[in-house]
């Protein structure tokens, strides 16, 4: 490691604290980042419990849709190539995403799985009256409970955006 050529914007990134002890010596920014296998137990989440299925995620509203936006042709399209569709069309999906990732959610609870959803309060409005009516633990920390609720799940599930198709997951 000393006989690298090291630049100014080289970036380290550790698991071991003990290893940027390493790089600290060469004038190497190193960040620490812990191992999924090194995050805190399950117990120490909010909430409690491991769970069967974890849906992590803000529902999108459909509040921008035009009322007069009821046009079978325009969401056939916008179903083909959603990257072709204007404002108001894509205010229809993120209408379906919300509908979608709720839709997920309810059938997992049908389907007698222990569910745990994380996100924002629209989610209430959405569960309410079904089988996933219990399952909202509110938001979670995306940089301190994210990864560790991703390891107390047997099954984490991931509803992309209609609203951005090419977006990586």
């Amino acid at each position: 490691v000393q006989d690298m050529p090291w630049s100014d914007r080289e970036l380290v990134i550790v698991t071991d604290p003990a290893f940027k002890e390493v790089y600290d010596e060469l004038g190497v920014q190193t960040r620490v980042r812990s191992l999924a296998t090194d995050l805190p137990h399950p117990e120490l989440l909010q909430g409690g419990t491991p769970c069967d299925a974890l849906i992590v995620g803000n529902v999108p509203g459909g509040t921008t849709i035009n009322p007069d936006f009821d046009d079978i042709e325009t969401a056939t399209r916008w179903a083909i190539d959603p990257s072709s569709v204007d404002s108001n069309d894509r205010a229809l999906a993120y209408e379906a995403t919300a509908r979608r990732r709720a839709l997920a959610a309810i059938e997992l609870a049908k389907a007698g799985l222990e569910v745990r959803i994380h996100g924002g309060p629209e989610w209430l409005e959405l569960i309410q009256g079904t089988a996933a009516e219990q399952c909202w633990h509110g938001p979670l920390d995306p940089v301190h409970n994210q990864a560790a609720a991703f390891r107390a799940a047997k099954c984490v599930i991931n509803v992309n955006s209609f609203a951005t198709p090419n977006m990586l997951n």
